[in-house]
């Protein structure tokens, strides 16, 4: 089933950035490592590690769909930094959802802003809204695209902490959690080449700005 699973992500090549890793599986183990040659520049790597964590999260779904546990490993070895992650299946206990429920059940999926609060805090990000500028300009988009802007910061920025950008932005565009209908929002992670330069926001102290997403206020679900 893995190997089904990680093909199917594999498809999606624009999306999962699928040119810049690879997997190797055994048994139910799967690891995913990043190609040599996107570990020579550091924003190559960042964006591949970002892709990586969504991989992990959109498989993370599979398996509990298929309501199996798992367990992941993130970077298990610090000298080696290609080595991302490994999944692995824990086939033989009784299936616990693995994913963190939202404890906050006062939103639903027509309040874009709280899902993308709540995920972030899941991932010990945060949200800030920005205001509609030219700055948004030079993504290839106009501030009137979306109605809304915000900004994800981190407190770090470090791989650990783009895994964790990688499981924010999956988690809001994956039916196994609360998204984002896809028409609805963009995110910005600077990871193509009109997202090659971060804008100069005012970031607060001691933060690392990781991402703009842009969003309406109203989604709509099928």
């Amino acid at each position: 089933m893995l190997k089904k699973w990680i093909e199917e992500i594999r498809k999606h090549s624009n999306l999962y950035k699928t040119d810049s890793w690879k997997y190797h599986i055994s048994g139910n183990v799967i690891e995913i490592s990043i190609l040599p040659a996107y570990l020579k520049d550091r924003n190559n790597y960042r964006c591949s590690v970002i892709a990586v964590g969504q991989v992990l999260k959109a498989l993370s779904c599979y398996i509990e769909r298929n309501q199996s546990n798992f367990h992941i490993q993130s970077f298990p070895s610090l000298e080696n930094p290609g080595v991302v992650a490994s999944i692995r299946i824990d086939v033989n206990s009784t299936f616990v959802r693995n994913s963190t429920p939202s404890k906050d059940k006062s939103h639903k999926k027509s309040d874009p802003e709280k899902i993308i609060q709540t995920l972030a805090r899941q991932y010990q990000l945060d949200i800030k809204q920005i205001e509609q500028t030219e700055i948004l300009q030079g993504n290839g988009l106009s501030s009137s695209d979306f109605e809304l802007w915000f900004a994800l910061y981190s407190t770090f920025n470090n791989p650990f902490t783009w895994l964790n950008v990688g499981y924010w932005k999956e988690s809001i565009q994956n039916d196994c959690h609360d998204h984002l209908s896809p028409n609805e929002f963009r995110v910005i992670d600077f990871c193509v080449d009109d997202e090659a330069e971060k804008p100069d926001l005012q970031t607060p102290k001691n933060r690392y700005l990781q991402s703009l997403i842009g969003l309406n206020s109203t989604v709509t679900t099928g």
